[in-house]
């Protein structure tokens, strides 16, 4: 784990420092992650070892934090480089999965700071104008923006069942209801569900339509 751990590091180490232009020590570390990705041991057997400074891939300074992150768990260096780009920057990379260089230019171009604003600009087709996306880029991103909201939204049946049977209690008890049915990811006890769906058959649908606002905020609170 340590081994992943590390090639993890020298990834996002060397992605940052392309943002920053410094393509010579970007190289370096991408070298390192890919050499560490490749070894059939572990990486802290070869520190325990006293061997690691004789790979002859590694510079001195380079070994020296390789064995910074197997002794802590983490890079101070990799910490202080980090600290320097919006903690925005890192989510939306985690959520869109493009690499930190085509994450900046969204993040610079314009400063998002909600899933709600990247799908907009998607939309309105303004990310495939942008140099070295495209149309298929921009589908793809609006495509996990869509994907990643929808899974923010649902919640786990077992907090969502209890409220619904007081939902339906206190529609079954308004005047002139004669029937309600539950469906929908409800009914089907999937494991998340999105909402909350019923069918009401009443003599006064305006009047039941009109409580809903009220029936769950009661029941919700």
């Amino acid at each position: 784990m340590k081994n992943l751990e590390i090639v993890r590091i020298f990834f996002e180490i060397a992605e940052l420092l392309e943002i920053k232009g410094v393509q010579s020590k970007a190289i370096k570390y991408r070298q390192a992650a890919q050499f560490i990705q490749n070894l059939s041991v572990s990486i802290e057997e070869i520190c325990h070892d006293g061997n690691l400074e004789d790979l002859i891939e590694f510079d001195p300074n380079m070994a020296i934090k390789i064995r910074e992150i197997v002794e802590t768990g983490k890079l101070e260096y990799h910490d202080k480089l980090k600290s320097k780009f919006p903690d925005d920057l890192f989510r939306l990379a985690s959520i869109l999965g493009l690499g930190f260089p085509k994450t900046k230019i969204l993040y610079e171009q314009f400063g998002f700071e909600r899933l709600d604003d990247l799908e907009k600009a998607a939309l309105e087709h303004r990310i495939s104008n942008l140099e070295g996306f495209g149309e298929k880029l921009e589908q793809q991103i609006l495509d996990i923006v869509v994907k990643e909201k929808k899974k923010k939204i649902n919640t786990l049946l077992a907090f969502v069942y209890p409220v619904s049977n007081g939902i339906v209690k206190t529609i079954m008890a308004l005047e002139d209801v004669k029937r309600i049915c539950i469906v929908g990811s409800l009914r089907r006890r999937k494991e998340t569900v999105g909402g909350i769906d019923v069918i009401v058959a009443s003599l006064n649908p305006e009047y039941v339509m009109d409580s809903f606002p009220t029936i769950s905020h009661s029941n919700v609170m």
